[in-house]
Protein backbone atom coordinates (compact mmCIF):
# COMPACT_ATOMS: atom_id res chain seq x y z
CA UNK A 1 0.00 0.00 0.00
CA UNK A 2 1.30 3.53 -1.06
CA UNK A 3 0.63 6.50 1.07
CA UNK A 4 1.37 9.74 0.58
CA UNK A 5 3.33 11.94 3.04
CA UNK A 6 0.46 14.53 3.36
CA UNK A 7 -2.20 11.85 4.17
CA UNK A 8 -3.27 11.99 8.18
CA UNK A 9 -1.51 9.31 10.08
CA UNK A 10 -3.68 6.75 11.68
CA UNK A 11 -3.95 8.65 15.05
CA UNK A 12 -5.35 11.45 13.27
CA UNK A 13 -3.18 14.02 14.39
CA UNK A 14 0.05 14.21 12.71
CA UNK A 15 0.53 14.16 9.32
CA UNK A 16 2.73 11.28 7.97
CA UNK A 17 5.46 13.12 6.93
CA UNK A 18 5.66 14.53 10.91
CA UNK A 19 6.05 10.88 11.97
CA UNK A 20 9.39 10.88 9.83
CA UNK A 21 12.92 11.38 11.45
CA UNK A 22 14.80 14.09 9.76
CA UNK A 23 18.20 12.61 9.20
CA UNK A 24 19.78 16.09 8.97
CA UNK A 25 18.42 16.94 12.57
CA UNK A 26 20.39 15.78 15.25
CA UNK A 27 19.04 13.31 17.48
CA UNK A 28 18.09 14.82 21.18
CA UNK A 29 18.68 12.61 22.96
CA UNK A 30 22.40 11.80 22.13
CA UNK A 31 22.73 15.42 21.62
CA UNK A 32 21.96 15.81 25.87
CA UNK A 33 23.78 12.60 26.45
CA UNK A 34 26.87 13.78 25.06
CA UNK A 35 26.18 17.30 27.11
CA UNK A 36 25.81 15.43 30.34
CA UNK A 37 29.21 13.28 29.36
CA UNK A 38 31.19 16.88 28.92
CA UNK A 39 30.01 18.41 32.00
CA UNK A 40 30.92 15.08 33.97
CA UNK A 41 34.31 15.73 32.22
CA UNK A 42 34.85 19.13 32.76
CA UNK A 43 34.01 18.73 36.08
CA UNK A 44 36.53 15.61 36.65
CA UNK A 45 38.96 17.89 35.15
CA UNK A 46 38.67 20.51 37.37
CA UNK A 47 40.35 18.34 40.45
CA UNK A 48 43.05 18.11 38.74
CA UNK A 49 46.09 20.19 39.17
CA UNK A 50 46.27 23.45 37.24
CA UNK A 51 48.76 22.57 34.79
CA UNK A 52 47.43 19.47 34.95
CA UNK A 53 44.07 20.51 33.84
CA UNK A 54 44.95 22.90 31.57
CA UNK A 55 47.01 20.77 29.53
CA UNK A 56 44.06 18.01 29.04
CA UNK A 57 42.08 20.61 27.78
CA UNK A 58 44.46 21.68 25.40
CA UNK A 59 45.45 18.38 24.21
CA UNK A 60 41.64 17.04 23.82
CA UNK A 61 39.72 20.53 22.76
CA UNK A 62 37.69 20.73 25.84
CA UNK A 63 36.85 24.24 25.52
CA UNK A 64 35.60 24.16 22.52
CA UNK A 65 38.64 24.55 20.43
CA UNK A 66 40.87 22.07 18.00
CA UNK A 67 43.17 19.43 20.33
CA UNK A 68 46.82 21.03 20.49
CA UNK A 69 49.74 18.71 19.79
CA UNK A 70 52.25 18.40 21.87
CA UNK A 71 54.83 20.72 20.46
CA UNK A 72 51.63 23.53 20.00
CA UNK A 73 50.74 23.01 24.24
CA UNK A 74 54.61 23.29 25.01
CA UNK A 75 54.25 26.85 23.24
CA UNK A 76 51.16 27.79 24.66
CA UNK A 77 52.14 27.23 28.43
CA UNK A 78 55.77 28.08 28.03
CA UNK A 79 57.58 24.05 28.40
CA UNK A 80 60.94 24.33 27.41
CA UNK A 81 60.15 20.97 25.77
CA UNK A 82 57.08 18.79 24.22
CA UNK A 83 57.90 15.85 26.70
CA UNK A 84 56.33 17.84 29.88
CA UNK A 85 52.80 17.94 27.93
CA UNK A 86 53.20 14.48 27.70
CA UNK A 87 54.00 13.70 31.06
CA UNK A 88 51.33 15.95 32.70
CA UNK A 89 48.37 14.43 29.78
CA UNK A 90 50.00 11.34 31.07
CA UNK A 91 49.74 11.90 34.92
CA UNK A 92 45.78 13.97 34.17
CA UNK A 93 44.93 10.99 32.48
CA UNK A 94 45.86 8.30 35.36
CA UNK A 95 44.35 10.65 37.88
CA UNK A 96 40.57 10.80 35.84
CA UNK A 97 41.11 6.53 35.49
CA UNK A 98 41.45 6.56 39.07
CA UNK A 99 38.42 9.29 39.72
CA UNK A 100 36.23 7.06 37.39
CA UNK A 101 36.55 3.86 38.67
CA UNK A 102 36.35 5.70 42.09
CA UNK A 103 32.65 6.77 40.89
CA UNK A 104 32.07 2.87 39.74
CA UNK A 105 32.56 1.76 42.68
CA UNK A 106 30.77 4.12 44.74
CA UNK A 107 27.75 4.71 42.04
Amino acid sequence: MVTSLDAVSAGGDLLVSELIADPAVPDMTSALERELACDALRGAVAVLPPRTARVIELRYGLEGGEPLSHKEIGRALGFSVPSDSRQLEREGLRRLRALAARAALDG
